[in-house]
């Protein structure tokens, strides 16, 4: 009896239906075959079909919920017997229409209890119109989570292109559309630009203070000037706190963009400068060096990628991978991991292929390709294994950080889980994608895979951004503040009309495409963004950017065996030849 039968048994005894069945059982995280199965063996009376040894021919997919399993018709009576045949005399003259009636029916009877065949393998395997996608838009990102907590060793690659190729007829460059209030915004970013450096003024001069005067009008600077009046002729909130150990400069700005600039400065933290709408609370640990607002308003996202592109060259294709197999979880792994890349820039082109491992508490890498230029005075041979040991020097570690940036990730690692599972549960509240066509079926280099092309729900995108903005400055997870500071700023759109122009063209122009194996874990994710330069920059000319980004697992919890290469050249070895 299968361990699923019981249960889908019982809830059918409370009058429960197959679909509803199916789907709490998904949501249980069990897997499609195992359901299927489960399902032939009650309606086989307990023990599961036989299996035909050669697979079926694959019929249109349909939902595991609505269908049902093929029952094979009893079998065909014994074809009528023909009379002897007389000596001489044609076989179609002396069949006649009894006979012949009688090889049509074994025909079709024979035709029927093929495809019945099939289609009982096909429900017990869960395959072609039985196959049934693990994920629903409700539950996809948790439930890729969840079935991927098992994973413990896996091979991945990480594959990057950047290439200029022929216009698309329907590529377009972004336009972005002209905002009313545009002379208002800019007078108001101005301002705000004021208030960023005076900010910045008296800050520096407040930590430079003994003791915290009681007013900014007494406040002697030793760096620059001060102004105490905002930009609209108030006096910036100033007040002595904490028993004169700290202070609270309150600073009422106009702009997004300089609420912006704030939350993505260096080390900040919502608890040393707290934010309450457009007004800023900065105090005595509010890390002022890095407050800054460009004098110039910084454009939309699109309009700023397509100035990025407007030095591209007519003819460059790029490509990058990052490869490998490790072990994942485990406190002491050896991995390894292949990087790839080449460049095509017409005139010019490289190519670049080097291997990194680690056995133990040793890393090697060797050098198999990779311009000359590069090397320098470093006396290293193509195609060498270098060691880089556990007694390696500071300087030597420094040089090669591997082993700092292992040790950063595994400290962080479970906290990069938690975040996952943080932004996993509020996309999914929020309902951010949507599925662009019904997940199907694929099969990719011998691998059963579903496939699901998602779409970012515009509704949600603004209450997403903001429950993610809060997750990040709540304090939570303040390592990750350096990874999503950014040094440039990028302009939200300021009216609806502008707003969906900038859905509708990322909507037109990119795609994010996720399979997963039957087990419900990922295999392969892939980005792709389709840029289209403006008309001003001549050289691309009918030309678009494509740029494409694909994650691959693959062999998962296959067994990691990684060897140590012989006769490779200690680091040290090398350096002190090289002196």
């Amino acid at each position: 009896m299968h361990p699923l039968a019981e249960t889908i048994r019982a809830e059918q005894s409370r009058g429960l239906d197959k679909t509803t069945i199916v789907k709490a059982l998904l949501s249980g995280g069990h897997s499609v075959a195992d359901i299927n199965a489960a399902f032939a063996v009650l309606d086989a009376g307990g023990s599961a079909p036989p299996l035909p040894p050669a697979l079926p021919p694959a019929a249109p997919q349909l939902s595991v919920e609505h269908s049902a399993p093929a029952v094979p018709p009893p079998a065909a009576p014994p074809p009528p017997a023909l009379p002897p045949t007389p000596p001489n005399e044609p076989r179609a003259l002396r069949t006649g229409s009894a006979a012949y009636k009688g090889l049509l029916t074994l025909i079709a009877l024979a035709l029927v209890i093929g495809i019945a065949a099939g289609a009982a393998y096909a429900y017990v395997a869960g395959i072609g119109p039985f196959s049934n996608a693990p994920y629903s838009e409700e539950n996809l990102l948790t439930g890729l989570l969840r079935n991927s907590a098992d994973i413990r060793s896996a091979a991945y690659e990480i594959a990057f292109a950047f290439s200029v190729a022929p216009r698309d007829e329907d590529a377009t460059p972004f336009v972005p559309v002209a905002d009313p209030n545009a002379a208002a915004q800019a007078a108001a970013y101005a301002r705000d630009v004021e208030r960023m450096r005076e900010a910045g003024t008296i800050l520096s001069n407040l930590r430079v203070t003994k003791s915290y005067p009681a007013s900014l009008a007494s406040l002697k600077p030793k760096y620059g000037t001060i102004d105490v009046k905002d930009p609209n002729g108030s006096v910036y909130g100033y007040r002595v706190v904490s028993g004169g150990t700290d202070f609270a400069l309150t600073v009422a700005f106009e702009t997004s963009l300089a609420i912006q600039a704030v939350t993505t400065s260096r080390r900040y933290s919502a608890t040393s400068t707290p934010i309450a709408g457009q007004t800023v609370t900065f105090t005595k640990d509010s890390y002022q060096s890095t407050l800054y607002l460009p004098r110039t308003p910084p454009k939309t996202y699109f309009e700023q990628l397509a100035n990025m592109v407007k030095s591209i060259p007519a003819e460059m294709n790029v490509t990058a991978s990052l490869g490998g197999t490790t072990n994942f979880g485990a406190q002491r792994t050896d991995w390894k991991f292949n990087v790839t890349g080449a460049g095509d820039f017409g005139d010019l082109a490289y190519a670049l292929d080097v291997d990194v491992l680690k056995k133990g508490t040793d890393y090697y890498f060797r050098l198999n390709k990779i311009p000359s230029l590069f090397l320098g005075g470093l006396d290293l041979a193509k195609g060498e294994w270098v060691q880089v040991d556990s007694t390696a020097t500071s300087s030597t570690r420094s040089f090669i950080p591997l082993p700092s940036v292992e040790s950063s990730y595994k400290t962080q690692r479970a906290e990069i889980a938690a975040l996952l599972v943080d932004v996993a549960r509020i996309a999914e509240e929020e309902g951010i994608f949507t599925f662009r066509s019904t997940p199907r079926q694929e099969t990719i280099k011998g691998r059963t895979l579903y496939r699901y092309d998602l779409r970012l729900a515009k509704d949600a995108i603004e209450p997403m951004n903001a429950r993610l903005k809060a997750l990040m400055t709540d304090g939570k997870y303040p390592w990750l503040i350096p990874y999503v500071s950014t040094p440039t700023l990028s302009a939200a759109p300021a009216t609806p009309e502008a707003r969906d122009a900038v859905y509708d063209y990322y909507d037109k122009n990119a795609r994010l495409i996720v399979w997963v194996d039957r087990e419900g874990r990922p295999a392969i994710a892939k980005s792709t963004m389709r840029i289209v330069p403006p008309e001003e920059a001549k050289q691309l000319a009918g030309k678009q950017i494509n740029v494409e980004v694909t994650l691959t697992l693959d062999d998962i919890n296959e067994p990691v065996v990684i060897e140590a290469p012989a006769n490779a050249k200690s680091f040290e070895d090398l350096m002190s030849e090289r002196e």
